[in-house]
């Protein structure tokens, strides 16, 4: 479903867009706008893959997403592949609280993560603001998803370590912390196993012996956190030219036995094209050519 994002002009006044290198300002622009932002102020996809949206290099969409996160526009955890506009309900509120409902329906579908807990937390702090209505659709929205939020003015799961930097301490706490969330989440890593193969065949480009690739997809039994990796990393590499050309793209099977998605993606604008082979008659019609040219002289 198409949904408009809208922008305030005020933007321009504000006390520190205007004064944000261009780069960052695109980024911000971008974020707002790339197909995998959420109705709810979440955009769920690693560094690689938006940088592959802007056609920039990983490092350098990284580097503004760090700038960004230092100066307040959203939080960031690159672990978990989530950015996270923490004003995002501030300036978006829904015009009723039927609008809201709709923007929470895709809610069941998103990944378990600390940042979706902190926009969880946000919007129900709103709702309590906007009125009566606003809550009772949030708090059905909640029960929907089966996910159970501590009470108001409890402390608040931040993301662990900044940008994906974490202590020693901070790891095994992230650890636990998704554990909690995939169990509140109720995931279960293969009862959707037949869904989770849907969604990787969908957006894999070389659509080929899908009985080989379902053999392989379900020895490796994998969640919705593996499957949102390998789904990033075809994001980046169906955009590269290697990529363009079906013959250097593996075979779903092949791909997935070989657990490419933990490796590097194709880089862009290396693609070896083969040297091209004339067909027969094309290479038939330039001997004749050259004998008659040869019988003229």
């Amino acid at each position: 479903m198409a949904r408009f994002v809208q922008i305030l002009r005020k933007i321009w006044t504000d006390d520190k867009f205007p004064f944000f290198n261009d780069d960052l300002k695109l980024v911000w622009f971008h974020l707002q706008t790339t197909p995998f932002s959420t109705p709810f102020g979440l955009i769920c996809a690693s560094a690689e893959s938006l940088a592959s949206e802007m056609r920039w290099s990983a490092d350098r969409y990284k580097k503004r997403l760090r700038e960004g996160e230092e100066a307040g526009c959203w939080m960031f955890d690159e672990k978990r592949h989530v950015v996270y506009f923490r004003n995002y309900w501030k300036h978006n509120k829904p015009g009723n609280p039927s609008i809201l409902a709709n923007r929470l329906e895709s809610l069941e579908e998103s990944q378990p993560s600390t940042l979706l807990f902190q926009c969880l937390r946000d919007l129900e702090a709103s709702c309590r603001k906007w009125g009566d209505g606003y809550l009772t659709e949030f708090n059905r929205a909640i029960a929907s998803a089966e996910i159970k939020l501590t009470p108001v003015g409890t402390p608040v799961i931040t993301p662990v370590g900044t940008c994906g930097r974490t202590t020693e301490t901070d790891t095994e706490t992230d650890t636990n912390t998704e554990k909690k969330l995939l169990s509140k989440f109720h995931l279960d890593k293969s009862a959707n196993l037949e869904l989770l193969f849907e969604k990787f065949w969908e957006a894999y480009p070389r659509k080929e012996s899908r009985k080989a690739a379902w053999e392989k997809f379900k020895r490796l039994k994998p969640n919705d956190l593996m499957l949102q990796k390998m789904l990033n990393w075809l994001a980046v590499a169906r955009n590269s030219d290697q990529w363009q050309d079906k013959r250097f793209i593996p075979l779903p099977a092949t791909w997935l036995f070989q657990r490419r998605w933990e490796g590097d993606t194709p880089p862009m604008g290396c693609m070896i094209r083969a040297p091209a082979v004339p067909r027969r008659d094309e290479a038939r019609e330039y001997l004749e050519s050259l004998i008659a040219i040869g019988g003229e002289s």
